[in-house]
């Protein structure tokens, strides 16, 4: 199962759009997963209509939103638990305050809010922020990510 993971895509405020080549690789993807800051819910509305979806509320979403998702969602695929958040607090601190959302019985915890990509293996659980594909605000590059989950979970930053 291939996942294709966003945060953070900020639009329109911060970008017009995503950029073509992921949206080819969205339209790949057996789903889509984003980590919140959509922004406006005509953007949320595009993105759905691609794949299927799981995605969490940002700081920085339209009020309309909050009326449609939550601030934290508890998921599986296959055998894994999946935690997905968008996380809050200052950039430097994104890590810390996500691991107080989750216990240890997570395989993998997705989450957002500082831009920047991060990908590592504390304990069991694999936390996996994929980045922005439209806003370098903290980070050096745009980024999404890629999951595939069969018998293992593979995770994959992209650049743009």
């Amino acid at each position: 199962m291939k996942l294709v993971v966003l945060a953070d895509t900020h639009i329109p405020d911060r970008y017009a759009d995503i950029p073509a080549s992921l949206v080819k690789e969205l339209k790949k993807a057996d789903w889509i997963v984003h980590a919140g800051d959509f922004t406006s819910l005509e953007y949320y509305h595009k993105i759905k209509t691609i794949k299927p979806m799981k995605a969490v509320l940002g700081n920085l979403d339209a009020p309309e939103l909050g009326k449609i998702l939550k601030t934290k969602e508890i998921f599986a695929f296959q055998k894994f638990k999946i935690g997905l958040i968008h996380g809050f607090g200052m950039a430097e601190k994104i890590l810390e305050n996500v691991k107080k959302s989750f216990d240890d019985t997570y395989d993998l915890v997705i989450f957002g809010h500082s831009h920047n990509p991060y990908n590592e293996k504390i304990g069991k659980t694999l936390f996996f922020n994929p980045g922005s594909p439209t806003d370098k605000i903290f980070a050096v590059y745009n980024s999404y990510g890629i999951i595939e989950i069969n018998d293992t979970i593979e995770t994959k930053i992209i650049k743009l």
